[in-house]
């Protein structure tokens, strides 16, 4: 079915209205058919490979650098899989099967911005701003309840009894020391560097089954898995990306049935 161009436009117009007033952002609308088995048994599989030996550099990837680029990150990709279907009992049920794997392994380097000793103990006296200014610390104690009057830490620093034993647990076990120059005013930014290796494994089932009651009615049920264990989205200071499976550990069931008169 297509629609009019006039009832599209309305369409489209309502869309943005609504992404507008609910702050939400436009998406898409995705049918998934999974197909039948068939009186004949048939099937496919399928595997593909792809890793930094069979990329190339991008263009501009460190084009700047007088000693050339610099080497491609490790990847490893594999997909694999098939599909079989056919008969369970002949012109009236039939199954329909399928299995596709995902693996994914891949080299990244993370910058963070991580609070040095000093800031750790709430000394902000060389906390300066990007100008040469300090960036002056003030007491929530002292002043007029709208903030007016406030007066600042002496020497710009928190006192320790004023700090939170939990924010400072938080930072002590959570965040590490720079360990790199840092880039910005005093260094603070970009200043922990991290190595990481990123993986994905990730397996995906469907088995369905249609019954042809009549000829008129017809039957279907399936069923769907995904089990996943996901390193390679992790951008955190918390567990180390490198130790094997502490990334999301997914597994989604689907169940889902429909019948066509």
């Amino acid at each position: 079915y297509v629609a009019p161009a006039e009832t599209i436009d309305t369409v489209n117009i309502l869309t943005r209205n609504f992404d507008a007033e609910q702050g939400m952002a436009g998406g898409a609308a995705i049918t998934v058919i999974t197909k039948s088995g068939t009186n004949q048994f048939k099937g496919s599989a399928f595997y593909f490979n792809n890793n930094d030996g069979l990329n190339a550099s991008p263009y501009y990837f460190g084009g700047y650098r007088p000693e050339g680029k610099p080497p491609k990150g490790p990847l490893d990709r594999h997909i694999y899989g098939g599909t079989l279907g056919g008969p369970i009992k002949r012109n009236t049920l039939f199954f329909f099967g399928s299995f596709e794997g995902y693996k994914q392994t891949s080299n990244v380097n993370q910058f963070f911005s991580v609070p040095n000793e000093a800031l750790r103990n709430g000394d902000f006296s060389q906390a300066f701003n990007t100008n040469g200014t300090l960036q002056v610390i003030y007491d929530p104690l002292t002043g007029n309840p709208d903030g007016t009057g406030r007066q600042p830490f002496p020497n710009n620093v928190i006192p320790a009894d004023r700090i939170s034993p939990i924010a400072r647990r938080i930072i002590q076990d959570l965040y590490p020391l720079p360990n790199n120059p840092g880039t910005g005013a005093g260094g603070l930014s970009s200043n922990y560097f991290r190595n990481e290796v990123r993986t994905t494994d990730r397996k995906n089932y469907d088995l369905k089954l249609n019954y042809n009651r009549s000829a008129a009615h017809q039957l279907w049920g399936k069923y769907s898995l995904m089990d996943a264990v996901v390193d390679d989205r992790t951008y955190y200071l918390g567990p180390d990306p490198n130790s094997k499976g502490d990334g999301g550990l997914t597994t989604v069931y689907q169940i889902t049935a429909g019948q066509t008169w």
